[in-house]
């Protein structure tokens, strides 16, 4: 499962940016002056992305705040409210913008002054009210209503949106938003859909970082799939040795990709500790790979979920090789290095293991 990582910081509390005492002048910079309704006065408000962390903070006063900074280029960061968990995705660029909005709703916020927001939301718009009808069937699935038919449901709501998105960026291939939601997208979407969609890319996308990603996805993707013999690949451990699948010895292996961060992988750990115990004197292995940037993050996850097999760090290789889009995900993997099963947990693992080990 793909998630969204806000970094958090404890921070002193004032009444004006932390990160520039000095408003920029707007060729400068940015400036997103902030209007939101029902957020309490004090509420910290942040601006973040996956990779830099926080860029700017500051607090709400009289339902208003500004954030500033600079950009090299327009770049896509999260606007969070700490004490409400009111967030939203935006576009920034150099300008002046004003962000208008009311918690809980968000997702409805309107952003103006940023050309590229504006391309993001003619996609945003007509993908808004599926999102909103997927909350609330996951909502009923979560009180125990008829689970089935609402999955089902849910499943061809999610279809339509990733045809819509498919749509629009088929349809703009100038547009930085395509660029942004591709390369996002790419192991949801295959590699034959991907690189269809990346051949209509200037070359000045195709050179760029996120351009230059989806290229090596279609490059190294294998898609192995079950009855397929397994992809070798050779990463880092635990003690910054090189470990490759092929080193691993077994009657069968599950290869296991997790990250850190991941609540769902972490609760499934658990899971894994017990059956590894239970089935490691029969010829079972687990070779761990986790997606994690953080590598003192991950180093912990390992020792405080104790997960005493191989552990790899992956270098964005192995994840596009195996074409995983979310985790917790896995491949079980038998001694002549075939593939017999695919995200295979709990009991579902543990009935498998029971007819191959016992």
């Amino acid at each position: 499962m793909k998630k969204i990582i806000i970094i958090l910081s404890t921070l002193t509390v004032l009444f004006f940016s932390c990160a520039d005492k000095n408003t920029p002048q707007l060729n400068e910079g940015f400036i997103i002056l902030g209007n939101i309704k029902n957020i309490p006065d004090s509420s910290w408000v942040t601006l973040s992305n996956n990779n830099s962390g926080i860029i700017d903070s500051t607090m709400v006063l009289n339902n208003k705040f500004e954030l500033t900074g600079k950009v090299e280029t327009p770049t896509n960061y999260f606007l969070l409210i700490k004490s409400t968990m009111d967030y939203k995705s935006i576009w920034v660029e150099n300008s002046k913008m004003t962000f208008t909005a009311e918690s809980g709703k968000f997702f409805e916020a309107k952003v103006t002054g940023s050309k590229t927001q504006l391309d993001a939301d003619k996609l945003w718009v007509k993908l808004l009210p599926l999102y909103k009808k997927q909350d609330s069937l996951s909502l009923l699935i979560r009180k125990g209503n008829n689970k089935t038919s609402l999955k089902a449901e849910s499943k061809k709501i999610r279809i339509t949106i990733n045809k819509m998105s498919v749509d629009f960026i088929r349809e703009n291939p100038n547009s930085l938003i395509s660029l942004h939601n591709l390369e996002i997208m790419k192991t949801t979407y295959g590699k034959e859909l991907t690189d269809t969609l990346y051949s209509k890319f200037s070359n000045e996308f195709k050179i760029s970082k996120k351009g230059k990603s989806i290229h090596k996805y279609i490059r190294i993707n294998k898609n192995p799939k079950v009855g397929d013999k397994y992809i070798d690949f050779t990463l880092k451990n635990s003690n910054g040795k090189d470990i490759s699948l092929s080193d691993i010895k077994a009657k069968i292996i599950l290869l296991n990709f997790w990250s850190s961060y991941c609540g769902p992988c972490r609760y499934e750990n658990k899971n894994l500790v017990k059956i590894y115990k239970e089935f490691k004197s029969k010829g079972f292995e687990i070779v761990g790979v986790a997606e994690d940037k953080n590598k003192e993050k991950w180093l912990k996850a390992i020792k405080d979920d104790k997960l005493v097999w191989e552990n790899l760090i992956d270098d964005n290789e192995a994840f596009l090789i195996y074409g995983i889009n979310s985790t917790p995900d896995n491949f079980l993997i038998n001694g002549v290095g075939v593939i017999i099963g695919r995200n295979l947990r709990g009991d579902e693992l543990n009935k498998e293991l029971n007819r191959v080990l016992n």
